[in-house]
């Protein structure tokens, strides 16, 4: 039935979900695929781009200072509410990185210190989202836990570690998230893991995140600024060969050779996650 359903799709309905995700994804009505709007944020609904605000919750760090599961899920509901009144299907959060230092200038959408208490707060606002028919991306995938130097028109940061930590530490909450708040959104990261940018990570999208845990929705960039970085970073051939979807364009979309014969096979797969995400979502503009 996958198949049929993708059969009945053109190259030229598939590109611009993947390189132009404006944080708007275009309806398709001849195959029932409604329109969907993804917002941030963590903190509340904050849509610069398309003209949607909403309120300001508690910062993500006092959630995680309850330590208190039932607030973190309630939190999830809210926002979910809010985000479906504003007819709001994806919510790009919650953010789960990591305060390595408290002078990290996004600590205040991050949890905690902790992996596993970042995971269990995060599992429980993505289920509760979810329970509402709304999509939470959660952010950043992977060991996005500094801002400086973390994104760079031609370069960006490189982070290093090893197996161990990463599992038990960096990639813990993102995995509780998958696993117990059944997430259906994932935003890579600007950072690279290694030498290698996460979004053109097979080992971290493929082999990790849909293989080992089981996600099954549609994973979309952070914010893509255009051709200036096309060449060497956030490489949309090389994303959806990694099992990155849909880049989340700002100002000028990205470009792909769509008469290749290989892209048009991971196109077909990016359309087959994107679809299964929007499935899953009872929001419709």
């Amino acid at each position: 039935l996958w198949d049929d359903l993708l059969d009945n799709l053109t190259i030229e309905e598939m590109v611009p979900f993947i390189v132009d995700a404006r944080f708007v994804t275009p309806e398709i009505e001849r195959i029932g695929l409604n329109g969907q709007v993804m917002i941030d944020g963590p903190q509340g609904l904050n849509g610069w781009m398309v003209g949607i605000s909403g309120t300001s919750y508690p910062v993500q760090e006092y959630v995680a200072l309850t330590w208190n599961t039932e607030i973190a899920a309630k939190q999830g509901e809210l926002l979910a509410r809010e985000a479906r009144a504003s007819n709001v299907s994806g919510l790009l959060a919650p953010a789960v990185n990591i305060h390595r230092t408290p002078y990290c200038g996004r600590n205040f959408e991050y949890y905690s210190e902790d992996g596993f208490l970042s995971g269990k707060m995060a599992a429980q606002m993505s289920y509760a989202a979810r329970e509402q028919g709304v999509t939470v991306f959660v952010k950043h995938f992977a060991l996005n836990d500094q801002e400086q130097l973390r994104g760079e028109y031609y370069t960006s940061l490189f982070t290093w570690s090893n197996e161990q930590a990463m599992r038990e530490i960096y990639l813990k909450p993102f995995e509780l998230a998958v696993k117990e708040g059944r997430t259906t959104g994932m935003m890579t990261s600007f950072n690279r893991v290694g030498a290698t940018w996460t979004g053109a990570s097979k080992a971290l999208l493929t082999d990790l995140l849909r293989t080992e845990w089981g996600f099954k929705g549609s994973v979309v960039t952070d914010l893509y600024v255009g051709a200036m970085n096309n060449e060497w970073w956030m490489d949309i051939e090389q994303g959806i060969r990694a099992g990155n979807d849909m880049w989340l364009t700002a100002f000028v979309a990205g470009e792909i050779d769509s008469s290749d014969p290989d892209n048009q096979y991971y196109l077909r797969e990016c359309m087959r996650h994107i679809i299964y995400m929007v499935s899953q979502s009872t929001v419709s503009p």
